[in-house]
């Protein structure tokens, strides 16, 4: 997954994951599958196959992270319709449309999530002296 920030690129090939997912299940815990475009909902349904995670999922629908899903609509839609009967699945959206997806994701039936790493101050350009631009 790239997120826009120069040459940054987060790694987890579908072998780390299964992977980090036998662990977990060995551990005795039950992971919560963040998901930032509908291949991962894919991939999470395939983890289940495999009897890596077990069903149901909790499912973290990440919207709006550059060069993800979009915080739109339709793609929150989109990945909604994708999250299988049973999973109980969350919605959030970065920035300025972090209080909407609130309601959004409510409205779509799911749960919430807010917090620090996701509020409006990450968001803000800073100017040299470190106030807001």
């Amino acid at each position: 997954m790239n997120f826009a920030e120069a040459d940054y690129v987060m790694t987890n090939t579908p072998g780390m994951l299964r992977a980090m997912a036998a662990r977990i299940k060995a551990a005795g815990v039950r992971p919560e599958i963040e998901v930032f475009d509908t291949g991962h909902l894919v991939l999470a349904k395939q983890l289940v196959k495999e009897g890596l995670i077990e069903d149901p999922v909790m499912v973290q629908l990440c919207m709006g992270i550059p060069y993800g899903a979009p915080d739109d609509l339709n793609s929150l839609m989109a990945m909604v319709n994708n999250v299988p009967q049973g999973w109980t699945y969350s919605a959030f959206s970065i920035g300025r449309m972090q209080l909407p997806y609130v309601a959004m994701a409510a409205l779509a039936g799911g749960n919430i999530r807010v917090g620090l790493e996701d509020n409006l101050i990450n968001e803000c350009e800073f100017d040299d002296a470190g106030s807001g631009a």
